[in-house]
């Protein structure tokens, strides 16, 4: 489709068409308003697969409605350092200039926004549902990607505010053909980030010791393979339950890992992105650091350049523990792994973190459904409610 606008109206008409679904706020405008070649696009691509489950989907809403904070954590510590250890992503990413900065933090604050789209309520119920309206909005941002990139001659994005699509336009472009394991953002790519949306998310859960049953976390998956199909990722990729989902996982990851300045560069952006959000931005990336290295396996860490942290850090690290502890909790914990005091305090700082966004970022890229921000604000103020 961005091939066919690109050819049929040019440049002006890509900048259109992906300015309009890079913005929130245009997710209810009239198709109208854009080319014919993507109105229809969005015509022929809203319906579910004949196999989405809504009692599967309706799990899946009440699971993020409950641990939703949480899932915001293990996406910045787990899911997106594990995008990054794909050394293809990282490095298209590196070519679009996002990689440090306030372009990095907006590229990981249209992510959530992506994880509230697909799971919150109603997402898949209609064709201008939230979870329908996002697939469709990051399809057709993937597809304007993935067309200019992939042709453009040792493209690098500059750090002006023209839109990338419109500097994409006017490199140099070879007209051979990119191999297929050399498109960006090809489909076994677009698999491997799905899987770490649902499978990485489900794993860090079960590492900060949540408990999560058998039921919830297949349709957990299942949210995410409906996501999927709407993204265009073809049939025999999509994992439709949790086992399938880490068998998939697993395979793309040794297909995939490959560590690169990109990535590494992208990890630091998000360990800064996190310290900013849980409000400590004073000790810098400790927290952060000790949550990716808890969240993540020793070779993907050491690859993102997410290093052990020193006796300073650890020193840090302790005083963080005695801000959420008293000293007799501290005592009790002592010889024994109990994540639930810090991850209580973790969650009351993701909402907080979230609640106090600039408005630029709560206008026009990140928006929470009224029922969850007041559902997180309860939760904040009576954890225990």
């Amino acid at each position: 489709m961005i091939a066919q606008v690109f050819a049929h109206h040019g440049v002006a008409a890509v900048n259109q068409v992906l300015t309009h679904f890079l913005d929130n706020s245009n997710d209810n405008a009239p198709v109208s308003q854009l080319p014919p070649e993507a109105a229809q696009f969005l015509t022929t691509t809203a319906a579910l697969p004949a196999w989405a489950d809504h009692n599967k989907l309706a799990i899946a809403e009440a699971l993020f409605l409950e641990q939703g904070p949480l899932i915001f954590l293990a996406l910045t510590c787990a899911s997106l350092p594990e995008c990054y250890i794909n050394g293809n992503e990282a490095e298209v990413l590196g070519v679009t200039n996002r990689l440090k900065g306030r372009r990095a933090f907006r590229r990981i604050i249209e992510t959530a926004q992506l994880i509230v789209d697909v799971l919150a309520q109603g997402a898949f119920t209609s064709q201008t549902g939230s979870g329908t309206v996002a697939a469709q909005r990051v399809r057709i941002l993937h597809a304007g990607m993935r067309h200019l990139i992939g042709k453009a001659k040792s493209f690098q994005a500059s750090p002006s505010e023209d839109p990338l699509w419109t500097q994409l336009a006017a490199a140099t472009h070879d007209a051979a053909a990119v191999p297929i394991n050399q498109v960006p953002i090809n489909q076994e790519q677009l698999a491997y980030t799905l899987c770490t949306f649902s499978y990485v998310i489900l794993r860090s859960l079960a590492i900060l010791k949540v408990e999560i049953a058998d039921n919830q976390c297949d349709a957990y998956v299942h949210s995410w393979a409906v996501a999927g199909h709407l993204l265009g990722v073809q049939d025999e990729l999509i994992p439709l339950d949790f086992a399938q989902a880490q068998a998939l996982f697993d395979r793309l990851k040794l297909d995939q890992f490959r560590a690169t300045k990109e990535g590494c560069a992208l990890a630091a952006s998000l360990r800064t992105f996190m310290s900013e959000l849980l409000g400590f931005p004073w000790v810098g990336s400790q927290p952060a650091t000790f949550l990716m290295r808890t969240l993540l396996d020793e070779r993907t860490a050491t690859a993102l350049g997410i290093g052990r942290l020193s006796l300073l850090d650890r020193l840090v690290a302790l005083l963080l523990r005695l801000t959420v502890w008293n000293v007799e909790q501290l005592q009790k914990d002592v010889g024994r792994t109990d994540l639930r005091p810090l991850l209580q305090w973790t969650e009351e700082r993701v909402i907080d973190g979230l609640s106090a966004m600039p408005l630029a970022w709560q206008g026009r890229l990140f928006a929470i459904p009224p029922n969850l921000k007041s559902h997180w604000a309860m939760r904040r103020h009576n954890p225990n409610g």
